[in-house]
């Protein structure tokens, strides 16, 4: 067993533990404290405030508070306390009144999303690893701009150098759209190479008919066709990283501002009674 599952087994025993330990404190001390709940609104917005301060962090990296991976792993261990601590907080009841449902479902769009990205970034940086390579996010549009005139510039120079007009035409036809173009995300997501193997079928079947130093441009061609669609899944897949934070973020930050208005409520509402 590697020492990675070897703390995730260790890690997630003692998440078990505490949420076990929080429902039996609950269980025994809720009856008897009139204000239980104030002790449990606290410690959720202790443990919020600790979740938002973890996208702080990331932002200040020279400060020395303790290595990023560290941080995420508190993070996402914190997190699903967290969602014991708040059923807790709600006494396991549906949520009732409009300030109350509101703050459930935005507590439910931060967990969800934080779960859902944990995936995310489990799986997405595997997918990226078997295309090859490495491609910074911001720069796709411009490496698909340079491929495209690459191919464009090898398909005018054919024509001088075979004395031939077939590859020009055959890029005009086939080929251009294929680089100018831009696929459905959910292709590019789901790693869909259908428009991609039906122009090289097309530049396989050309091949028959050419000589060889057709051929050979051919077979460049085709390199900056798959280099293209490797640019394209690059592009998909570094942006669902990017998008699920805009989520996740905004959310979690809204979290915390509902959770200081409710704390001014309650105890606003505490003084002014009698």
């Amino acid at each position: 067993m590697s020492r990675d599952r070897r703390r995730i087994i260790r890690n997630s025993i003692f998440l078990v533990l505490a949420c076990a330990g929080l429902v039996w404190t609950y269980q025994k001390f809720a009856p008897k404290l009139p204000n239980f709940d104030y002790f449990s609104g606290i410690a959720l917005l202790v443990a919020i405030i600790f979740l938002a301060a973890y996208n702080v962090r990331k932002k200040l990296p020279f400060l020395p508070l303790g290595s990023s991976e560290t941080w995420l792993q508190w993070h996402v261990y914190v997190g699903y306390f967290t969602f014991a601590l708040f059923a807790i907080h709600l006494k396991f009841k549906v949520p009732t009144g409009g300030f109350e449902i509101a703050f459930s479902i935005v507590f439910a769009i931060v967990m969800l999303s934080g779960i859902g990205g944990l995936f995310l970034s489990r799986q997405i940086p595997k997918r990226l690893t078997t295309l090859g390579g490495e491609v910074i996010f911001e720069r796709v549009p411009a490496y698909r701009h340079l491929l495209a005139e690459r191919a464009e510039k090898l398909a005018v120079g054919s024509t001088a150098e075979t004395q031939s007009p077939t590859l020009l035409e055959f890029y005009t036809k086939n080929l251009r759209d294929f680089f100018s173009a831009r696929p459905p995300f959910w292709m590019n997501a789901l790693g869909n190479t259908r428009g991609l193997q039906r122009v090289l079928v097309k530049v396989d079947d050309l091949k028959r008919y050419t000589n060889e130093q057709e051929r050979v441009i051919l077979d460049q061609l085709a390199e900056l066709l798959r280099e293209k669609r490797r640019l394209d899944f690059h592009y998909a897949l570094q942006g669902i990283l990017k998008a699920w934070l805009f989520v996740h973020i905004p959310f979690t930050y809204s979290l915390l501002i509902f959770s200081v208005v409710h704390l001014i409520i309650v105890f606003g509402f505490s003084a002014a009674a009698p």
